[in-house]
């Protein structure tokens, strides 16, 4: 009986059937992983939006009357929140917004009870990628 040193063609394809398994795995994790970065700038983008809204809502107080129904979908009289959309719309795909606000009582804002400096406003930023995502921020004006 002869023995044979080295390599048979079986080893050599065992081989290359587990070097292409292992480079296929690491393709699907990279693939995965920059999905998920596109993902983590909206998110990042969404967090300036909001607090660009804070600041344009210190800035101007009287803007705070418009909270209890403000809506991205709506058309915006005030020049801060026509360039706050505008920026929304550049910053999220599909994106949209809209508010609730509270009082410094706690009690809601509508159209017959106005919000003034200390309020609390909820911010909520949609967008859709790929799929529907939504981040809500909550904006504590004139404390």
């Amino acid at each position: 009986m002869k023995h044979n040193d080295g390599f048979t063609l079986l080893n050599t394809l065992i081989a290359f059937l587990v070097f292409t398994f292992g480079m296929l795995s690491l393709a699907s994790a990279y693939l995965k992983i920059n999905a998920n970065l596109g993902d983590n700038e909206y998110f990042t983008s969404a967090g300036v939006l909001a607090e660009s809204m804070r600041s344009t809502l210190s800035a101007s107080p009287v803007l705070l009357s418009q909270m209890h129904n403000f809506s991205s979908a709506t058309t915006q009289t005030s020049a801060p929140l026509i360039d706050w959309v505008a920026q929304l719309t550049n910053a999220l795909p599909q994106g949209s917004a809209s508010t609730t606000a509270v009082n410094k009582d706690g009690v809601a804002c509508t159209a017959l009870l106005l919000c003034t400096a200390p309020s609390t406003i909820t911010l909520t930023l949609n967008w859709q990628k790929k799929i529907s995502h939504s981040q809500t921020f909550v904006l504590q004006v004139g404390y």
